[in-house]
């Protein structure tokens, strides 16, 4: 019974996700990152959301791909920033830095 309940949470999608860390940039730039499984491997992301009073400009990279993904963010909205596709590690270590424009 246990493996056909694990069964279904796979392939729903639920047992997918592995978050690994969280943080501010910028002091206004909340940001958090997850592993989700794709069926293959898994999908790096980094969620942006801005409580900025100005448009900021940031920087996202991860200890897996260094080169830094550019990112516009304007007051109040959120973006996810897709910095590997198909991995086979669940872990990574993201890198933030956001500036006020």
């Amino acid at each position: 019974m246990a493996g056909v309940l694990l069964v279904l949470l796979l392939g729903a999608g639920i047992a997918g996700v592995a978050y690994a860390a969280s943080g501010t940039s910028a002091g206004c730039v909340d940001w958090r990152s997850e592993a989700v499984f794709n069926g293959t491997g898994y999908n790096h992301l980094v969620h942006l959301t801005s409580r900025c009073d100005k448009p900021v400009g940031c920087d996202v990279s991860t200890d897996v791909n260094p080169a830094p993904i550019k990112v516009e963010l304007e007051p109040g909205r959120s973006q996810t920033v897709n910095t590997f596709l198909g991995s086979p590690a669940t872990a990574f270590t993201p890198k933030v830095t956001c500036k006020k424009k």
